[in-house]
């Protein structure tokens, strides 16, 4: 009774914040979401075995909104954007406990009509674990080794406009978070859910959308720029020791079209963690070039005005790192802080295994 006494709570609090806001900006409809999931946590590991019991059981509260004032929303068909809450219990309270979720929201049409729409949701943020492993007390679980981790959550979702007032929904969608190997173990925990929604929206169009003359000949088609990043990573064994990681990436990107374009680049990195390797094989006393490895890459960028998304595959050039795979992945978020100052968050990763997260500064230089 409680738990539905506070999901009815918020729904209220936000409904009434969106009559107010839509009041005053006849061209923006904010309005309150709720969520209702089920599904079970993806057994992508044999240790992770003694941890899975029961489906998951959770709910979603987002506060989103309709517009068009922005070139990208032209661009990606006016998506409906804002943030949620997401709580999940991961059916196993003593092992995998029950995570907490903030995020942003992105949603994307892929087909819509004025009482209809299909989308692509998705939602990047951060999530509180209440459970994570523990030598002493919680050895089974395998897949959280932090209590904070990111938070990832991608959906293909159908609303439909049911009442004067109204719309419904139904989505699947996998959710994923980890805290990318800053402390072991990181199997991470993939969540498959089917959700339904209701929404309280007050359109059966949505309203019209400002839209953008661009001067193609006036924007940059060549954008070049050097990142210089840190991190940090735990190896091998949970509470073991923390090594220092740091990158340096030169890239060249081409914009393609509206959406974004491609991006060719090489990168250097340093990982200090390496020197365990080496102790555990009684190798001799090793110098800064022997914890290094370089590599080429190869990717695309989802522009967003000012931010834009990375997706980068890269093969290794010169490995120092025994035992390590001959290709690697980025995943990043980069967003343009005054002309030419560029900020640097990204997850570099062995396909599904993250090996460090990347924090960072560059200098990007534009060309017609």
């Amino acid at each position: 009774m409680q738990f539905r006494i506070t999901i009815l709570t918020f729904w209220f609090i936000i409904a009434s914040i969106s009559i107010k806001a839509q009041q005053q900006d006849s061209s923006t409809q904010w309005f309150p979401e709720i969520r209702i999931t089920g599904g079970f946590v993806v057994d992508h590991s044999n240790s992770m075995a003694f941890a899975i019991q029961k489906p998951v059981k959770s709910f979603q509260l987002n506060y989103l909104r309709t517009g068009g004032h922005k070139h990208w929303h032209q661009n990606y068909g006016f998506p409906i954007t804002g943030f949620g809450y997401y709580f999940v219990d991961l059916g196993n309270p003593k092992v995998l406990g029950r995570a907490h979720s903030i995020f942003g929201i992105v949603n994307f049409p892929l087909h819509r009509r004025p009482h209809f729409s299909i989308n692509f949701n998705s939602g990047i943020g951060l999530s509180y674990f209440t459970t994570y492993f523990d030598v002493q007390n919680n050895i089974y679980n395998s897949a959280m080794g932090s209590h904070f981790n990111s938070y990832f959550d991608f959906s293909l979702d159908l609303q439909i406009h049911a009442f004067k007032h109204f719309w419904l929904g139904q989505s699947f969608g996998l959710t994923h978070s980890s805290n990318g190997r800053t402390n072991t173990p990181n199997l991470g925990i993939n969540l498959l859910t089917f959700r339904l929604a209701i929404r309280k929206a007050n359109y059966y169009a949505f309203p019209k959308q400002q839209t953008f003359q661009t001067d193609e000949n006036n924007q940059a088609r060549w954008m070049f720029n050097a990142i210089a990043s840190g991190g940090i990573r735990e190896r091998s064994y949970p509470g073991g020791t923390k090594y220092f990681v740091h990158s340096f990436m030169i890239n060249g990107n081409k914009k393609t079209g509206k959406l974004g374009g491609i991006n060719l680049g090489f990168d250097f990195f340093h990982d200090s963690s390496i020197s365990q390797i080496y102790e555990a094989n009684n190798s001799a006393e090793q110098n800064y070039f022997s914890k290094t490895y370089s590599g080429a890459h190869i990717g695309l960028n989802l522009m967003f005005d000012s931010f834009w998304v990375i997706l980068q595959q890269g093969f290794k050039l010169h490995n120092n790192e025994p035992g390590s795979e001959f290709l690697y992945q980025r995943l990043g978020l980069n967003y343009l802080l005054k002309e030419h100052l560029i900020f640097n968050f990204a997850l570099k990763t062995y396909f599904a295994k993250a090996e460090f997260v990347e924090l960072g500064l560059g200098y990007r230089l534009d060309f017609k």
